[in-house]
């Protein structure tokens, strides 16, 4: 398997591992959806949360097209699951790193630490090891917590960075094969930027 096909696999255990306990977000009045975003100029910049992020030296945009909303009923009685891949970006050759964005509807958790809890459980199951409990963290003057973990498989590091905005759970996802290669994505972080929210979103 090539670096890049490991990569996405890798988001793919971000989106799945959301999807055994969300509920179902808001739509602003705009229409804007979370994967309402685009690329211009190495910046990543989404309409719906409002926030733009410059993509790190050395990672390549790749296309979402295919994962980028997935529904899904879980429980009859309550609104479907969303599931939004909202970015990615890889690194074209080994050793593979890449950064991932994910919105899931999670209007039942309070914060990015009650998302990351259940991202822990459903992780273990999958054969992850969970490396800390979560850790609250500030980028662009909000609250994210951040979890670590490790599979064998492969091996690979991975670094969830989450906070809950908007009745999504906006969830940053590192991936690297060197755990060495972690930090420096996780630092591009301090490149966020929120704006002005969408009209009709909150």
């Amino acid at each position: 398997m090539t670096g890049l096909g490991s990569t996405r696999a890798f988001v793919v255990v971000g989106v799945l591992s959301s999807l055994a306990f969300s509920s179902q977000g808001p739509t602003g009045s705009s229409g804007a959806e979370p994967s309402d975003g685009h690329v211009s100029d190495g910046i990543y910049v989404n309409k719906f949360f409002g926030f733009s992020y410059r993509i790190p030296r050395g990672l390549i945009p790749q296309s979402t097209e295919s994962t980028n909303f997935k529904q899904h009923r879980i429980d009859p009685s309550r609104p479907p699951t969303k599931n939004f891949v909202l970015f990615l970006a890889a690194a074209p050759v080994k050793p593979y790193k890449n950064v991932a964005m994910n919105a899931a509807s999670a209007s039942d958790f309070k914060d990015g630490a009650a998302y990351l809890k259940k991202t822990a459980l459903v992780s273990t199951v999958i054969g992850l090891t969970v490396l800390n409990d979560p850790e609250q963290k500030t980028f662009a003057g909000m609250t994210f917590f951040r979890q670590d973990y490790y599979s064998p498989q492969g091996p690979f590091y991975q670094t969830h960075v989450c906070t809950v905005y908007r009745g999504y759970a906006l969830d940053f996802i590192i991936s690297a094969s060197n755990r060495e290669d972690i930090d420096p994505l996780f630092k591009s972080l301090n490149t966020l930027r929120f704006e002005a929210p969408v009209d009709g979103v909150h």
